[in-house]
């Protein structure tokens, strides 16, 4: 279930974003979506956009994140700013700097306190921020895919096709599941190959 939705209404709009929590650091990874590994935050911002559209709101997406525990807040080696940077928000955001400003407060370097952009002096979000910026049609996009994955592997589950094929990027899925014993993959047969996962700009 979403952990946490928050709400702005805007000229009529209610432009809503959705927040997990984590237990540790994540981020949102466009390579990781594409493959279907991790459609979670596109996922919950889509469902709560559509339910509020079914109920006659005029809704639109904001942006989806992730806010990790993972960080001591009584950390002595990190005080003040630094340690309240650590603690932003990572995932994807509406490319609306207005929007993102009324969803937080931006500090004197031009950083956003609550989610991983940055704002340039020129007033664009800064290409080098930790979070992903998309457009309102690259979000409708996003959706559309989203939408694309979920139909693909609930196809694949009524028909009772579901290979184990485990990604391999940076890391193996097969590293951290608790269901060898069940799957009975492995690497060493002719048919057991790992999909290759490879980085996205």
């Amino acid at each position: 279930c979403i952990d946490r939705a928050d709400k702005i209404a805007v000229d009529g709009t209610v432009y809503v974003r959705v927040v997990d929590y984590k237990l540790n650091a994540k981020q949102f990874d466009c390579a990781a979506f594409y493959h279907g590994i991790d459609i979670q935050l596109p996922v919950y911002l889509m469902v709560l956009v559509r339910h509020l559209q079914r109920k006659r709101v005029r809704a639109k997406p904001a942006g989806a994140y992730y806010y990790s525990f993972h960080l001591p807040f009584g950390d002595q080696a990190k005080e003040g700013a630094e340690l309240f940077a650590q603690k932003r928000m990572k995932g994807f955001t509406l490319d609306d700097i207005p929007l993102a400003k009324a969803f937080c407060n931006m500090d004197e370097t031009g950083m956003l306190r609550a989610t991983c952009e940055n704002v340039t002096r020129g007033g664009f979000f800064d290409v080098h921020s930790q979070n992903r910026v998309f457009t309102a049609e690259e979000m409708d996009l996003l959706f559309a895919f989203a939408h694309r994955l979920i139909r693909r592997a609930v196809k694949g589950v009524l028909s009772g096709v579901c290979p184990a094929v485990p990604a391999a990027g940076k890391t193996r899925a097969c590293d951290t599941c608790k269901y060898a014993s069940i799957c009975r993959f492995d690497n060493c047969y002719e048919n057991n190959r790992y999909r290759k996962i490879g980085a996205m700009r």
